[in-house]
C-alpha cells in the first residue's frame, strides 16, 4: 500500500505543469503525433516541437523519477514480495519503462505539453542508473 501511494504522489508531482519549464510555447508548437489512432495508422511521430533541451529541469525530473520508481518498485518486489533477484529487475524494468511511455502518451493528447525522445531517453537513462545504484552486488 505504502508503494501505490507513494507512485501516485510521485506521478502527480511528475504531471504537474509547476515541475516543467517549457510549458510556455506557443500552441502552434504542439503536436498530437503519438496518439494510439495515429500509431495504429502507422502516422504517429514522436518528436520534440519548441524548446526542448537536453539539459533542463524537465529531464532532470524524468531523470530521477526513473531512478525512484526503479528502485522502489525492485525493492517492494524482491524485499517485500520475495522474488529472485533477475524477476525482480526485469518487474522494475518493465514497471518503470511503461509509466515512462505512458507518461509521453499523455503528454501527446494534452494541449500544454508534447511527447519528445529526449524525454524517454532520460527515462531509459534513470532506468540503467536506478538498476545500477539499487541491485548491484555492492548493496
Amino acid at each position: 500500500m505504502t508503494c501505490q501511494i507513494l507512485g501516485a504522489l510521485l506521478l502527480m508531482v511528475d504531471f504537474s505543469p509547476s515541475f516543467h519549464g517549457d510549458f510556455h510555447l506557443k500552441e502552434d508548437h504542439f503536436s498530437n503525433s503519438f496518439l494510439p489512432a495515429n500509431f495504429l495508422k502507422g502516422e504517429a511521430t514522436l518528436q520534440s516541437k519548441g524548446a526542448d533541451l537536453w539539459f533542463s529541469q524537465d529531464k532532470a525530473m524524468h531523470l530521477t523519477t526513473s531512478v525512484f520508481l526503479t528502485g522502489l518498485s525492485y525493492r517492494v518486489y524482491h524485499d517485500e514480495y520475495r522474488n529472485p533477484k533477475q524477476n525482480s529487475r526485469l518487474f522494475a524494468t518493465t514497471f518503470t519503462a511503461l509509466l515512462g511511455i505512458g507518461k509521453e502518451v499523455y503528454d501527446s493528447t494534452t494541449p500544454t505539453s508534447n511527447a519528445s525522445w529526449k524525454d524517454l531517453t532520460a527515462d531509459g537513462l534513470g532506468i540503467l542508473l536506478g538498476l545500477f545504484l539499487f541491485t548491484s552486488t555492492f548493496n
